[in-house]
């Protein structure tokens, strides 16, 4: 049983920010990729916490959201952006080097609406889609990398994100020209 959450906020980089504005870019970054990350993070917690019932209620109906867990449930979070950002919002480490995320903040995979459409269209099978998205999250942990949606989900088609260890310590990888699947 699991649950996929996408949290996304209305608003784009803006043209003060893509001219090299420090102070905008990270104010920017923070509204659209971190703070949906602790919100989705938040609700992925009390998602995990809960054994039966739950309290949630749609917002603009107040009616009560049905969800059943009274099964073995793994909750993922991932934050949505309409904009493609290539390799700004495929990793984790960016945010992280740059100081616009701490060591301990959570952190939701950012996905595009292009790479939500290329997986569903390259990925044929429900099962495919569902572990494509329980697998995105963990790429990260296990290797340093610079790529963006194609590069991943090449990578996925290639091998189904099956990597057998870490990534050399110290080291970033880096995908060139490796989207070709896509």
């Amino acid at each position: 049983n699991f649950l996929f959450m996408f949290e996304a906020k209305s608003g784009k980089i803006s043209p003060a920010a893509r001219r090299g504005a420090g102070k905008s870019l990270e104010t920017n970054v923070s509204d659209l990729f971190i703070e949906p990350a602790k919100q989705a993070r938040r609700l992925q917690n009390y998602l995990n916490n809960c054994t039966v019932s739950i309290s949630l209620r749609e917002k603009k109906t107040g009616k009560p959201v049905t969800l059943n867990l009274d099964r073995l449930k793994v909750a993922f979070s991932y934050s949505i952006c309409l904009e493609h950002f290539a390799s700004l919002s495929a990793t984790r480490e960016f945010f992280a080097e740059s100081g616009i995320l701490g060591a301990n903040e959570p952190w939701a995979p950012v996905l595009s609406l292009g790479e939500l459409d290329m997986v569903a269209r390259f990925l044929d099978s429900e099962v495919s889609f569902a572990h494509y998205l329980t697998r995105r999250p963990l790429i990260g942990t296990q290797l340093d990398y610079e790529g963006d949606e194609q590069d991943l989900l090449s990578m996925y088609l290639t091998n189904g994100f099956c990597l057998l260890g870490r990534g050399p310590e110290g080291k970033r990888i880096l995908f060139h020209n490796s989207d070709a699947q896509v």
